[in-house]
């Protein structure tokens, strides 16, 4: 079992068991041969700070190897997916962010994310590394790297344009533009666009069919699918990473974080 995790049974959810980390970030239930991970800060738009990085490694790497688990779905609480990185967190660590995304990359079973609201910034980067991607009508998407005088990461310089195509990806890691969910699934970015209020039944039903398959042909299935792509991902994020650390420690970025707090235009952008 993962560290910082308090169990309890919860006969509401009809799941085997229902996990919590230790700061409620995140939870995660067991049931019809899938793991669901809920991003649960809700009050922050599920923005990642450090502890919520942890959680879900923690909980990806806790059903890896489980043959009773055949997938992972990976959906959020409250009115958003994920608002991107919590700028205010107290106890940043660069490394919880890197470990997060080699684990999400690297993981040997389907994940499906499910995408209610907003995502923003690795709220987006991340449904690279996903399989199946299913938004509620309401999903907004942004990669506002680049207006924050940053580049994109999590290995998206190789994800996006797959899935995409290189010009959409382009303009929408230049610009840092919006993009609504009849928009993503045109582009590819989103597989499936449903109603929100049959977002939640929509994915599960995707889940208890691929957790109905035989676990080793799905294994290798996966792991057929990704052999290729995984190690240009890893370069990718490698590349990513270091720029992303030069960036951050520019003025551009700066400017465009006191912009952002102030609600003023970033100087560099005038």
């Amino acid at each position: 079992m993962a560290p910082n995790v308090v169990l309890y049974i919860d006969q509401a959810v009809n799941s085997e068991v229902t996990q919590v980390d230790s700061h409620g970030s995140v939870w995660w239930e067991d049931s019809g041969g899938f793991r669901r991970i809920v991003l649960n800060r809700p009050d922050k738009l599920n923005a990642f700070n450090t502890g919520q990085f942890a959680a879900v490694t923690a909980a990806l790497a806790d059903v890896a190897d489980d043959e009773r688990i055949k997938c992972v779905v990976l959906s959020a609480a409250g009115r958003a997916f994920s608002a991107g990185s919590d700028l205010a967190d107290d106890v940043p660590d660069e490394g919880a962010a890197a470990r997060f995304i080699e684990a999400l990359a690297a993981f040997p079973k389907p994940v499906i994310a499910g995408v209610n609201g907003l995502a923003v910034g690795i709220g987006v980067t991340l449904l690279g590394l996903c399989d199946l991607v299913i938004a509620a009508e309401t999903g907004r998407f942004r990669l506002p790297f680049v207006p924050l005088g940053l580049c994109p990461e999590a290995g998206s310089t190789v994800s996006l344009p797959e899935s995409m195509g290189r010009q959409a990806a382009a303009y929408a890691l230049y610009t840092g533009s919006w993009l609504d969910a009849a928009e993503a699934v045109r582009r590819g970015l989103v597989w499936r666009v449903v109603a929100d209020a049959d977002l939640t039944s929509a994915v599960t039903a995707v889940a208890q069919e691929i957790a109905a398959m035989p676990i080793d042909a799905l294994l290798t299935t996966k792991r057929l699918l990704g052999q290729q792509r995984l190690p240009r991902l890893r370069a990718a994020i490698h590349a990513e990473a270091s720029e992303f650390e030069r960036l951050r420690a520019g003025a551009e970025h700066r400017d465009a974080v006191a912009a952002f707090l102030d609600r003023r235009t970033p100087a560099t952008s005038r």
